[in-house]
């Protein structure tokens, strides 16, 4: 699910529209699929992805990453921005506070299927 996922984060050239802006290295074949050494890191990468793909989905859907919100806070803005956008699959907030896993790589592949509809491009 992690290279499929990379495949099309390629396909909406992710590494001039989100690394370069945010700053952020390429994002590794495997990435989300394993629990990293630096979850804290792995855990805002997934919000800032998440976030960035929400605003390419051509929806007024959106949310805001504060410095400050603990975890649940994050995820529950995230999930009110899925559901708004018709996010249907029962996802744990505890699994997506993980950073990595297949809730988040659900997450992100449902949001990259919205985003390449919204940049007019078929879903891979």
């Amino acid at each position: 699910m992690n290279e499929d996922l990379i495949e099309q984060l390629k396909a909406l050239d992710y590494e001039s529209k989100f690394c370069e802006k945010t700053g952020n290295a390429q994002i590794a074949r495997s990435h989300f699929a394993y629990e990293s050494n630096n979850r804290d890191g792995q855990f805002k990468l997934f919000l800032q992805l998440a976030s960035w793909l929400l605003e390419l989905t051509s929806t007024d859907a959106s949310f805001e990453i504060e410095e400050y919100d603990d975890p649940n806070t994050s995820v529950t803005k995230m999930m009110l921005a899925l559901k708004g956008i018709g996010f249907a699959m029962e996802v744990s907030a505890m699994k997506l506070k993980q950073g990595y896993g297949e809730a988040v790589l659900n997450v992100l592949g449902y949001l990259c299927d919205k985003a390449m509809k919204g940049e007019g491009a078929a879903p891979l």
